[in-house]
């Protein structure tokens, strides 16, 4: 048990690092419409150096469909993997992936109707699967894939929780402080402060994006 002075979310994120912790647990009130997630909780799960878990209150620990979205980036990977750790413990729970394709500007340029050049974007998100699925370490855990049309990621995602009925959400993150996230409008940030269902927001530890790194990954710099 201890005891700090200081604002919140500037102390859990140091103890973390200091007690070098794997994954960092914050609970949530009852969500309301007009009530996002806190300040404190926003800036502990973009700061921290590690993985975090956001649990709703009265939420119960039993987690029998687990929805990850991906982006068949690496973090996307590592937290589709945590989702098959949890249900290979848990015979029975089911694990969706889903990835949110959208149409770009410019589609009409192509002569193509917007159908049309939708499902061409849904053969490319199926191609970039079965290439990213062998990466995947699922431990015999069975995984389903969908794939969702749609402009706003993070509400596509919220909305296909809501359909399926999630009991947990895993995301992938990595890592952003304020003003990184910004810049890059971070997917994960949103997911975890306008969703109700419990999530666990998997980080690589020790992983903090700063400012710099997110510019230099604006223009193409870094990964």
């Amino acid at each position: 048990f201890v005891v700090r002075q200081g604002t919140r979310s500037v102390e859990l994120t140091r103890l973390a690092a200091q007690k070098s912790a794997d994954i960092v647990f914050l609970g949530r009130r009852p969500d309301h419409a007009s009530m996002l997630l806190s300040e404190a909780a926003e800036s502990v799960i973009r700061e921290a150096p590690c993985s975090v878990f956001l649990a709703p209150i009265r939420s119960a620990a039993d987690y029998r469909r687990i929805l990850v979205p991906v982006d068949f980036s690496d973090h996307s990977r590592e937290a589709l993997e945590v989702a098959c750790a949890i249900a290979v413990d848990a015979p029975g729970t089911e694990v969706i992936a889903v990835n949110v394709y959208h149409v770009p500007q410019g589609w009409h340029k192509s002569g193509s109707s917007y159908e049309e050049f939708a499902a061409i974007m849904k053969g490319h998100a199926e191609r970039h699967w079965r290439e990213f699925q062998p990466k995947v370490k699922t431990q015999g855990a069975a995984c389903e894939i969908r794939f969702v049309l749609g402009d706003e990621v993070p509400a596509t995602i919220l909305s296909v929780a809501d359909a399926v009925d999630a009991s947990l959400i895993v995301v992938g993150s990595h890592g952003r402080t304020r003003t990184a996230a910004f810049l890059l409008g971070h997917v994960a940030d949103t997911v975890c402060a306008q969703s109700t269902r419990p999530i666990l927001c998997v980080k690589r530890k020790g992983e903090v994006v700063n400012l710099l790194q997110a510019i230099l990954q604006f223009y193409g710099f870094g990964e």
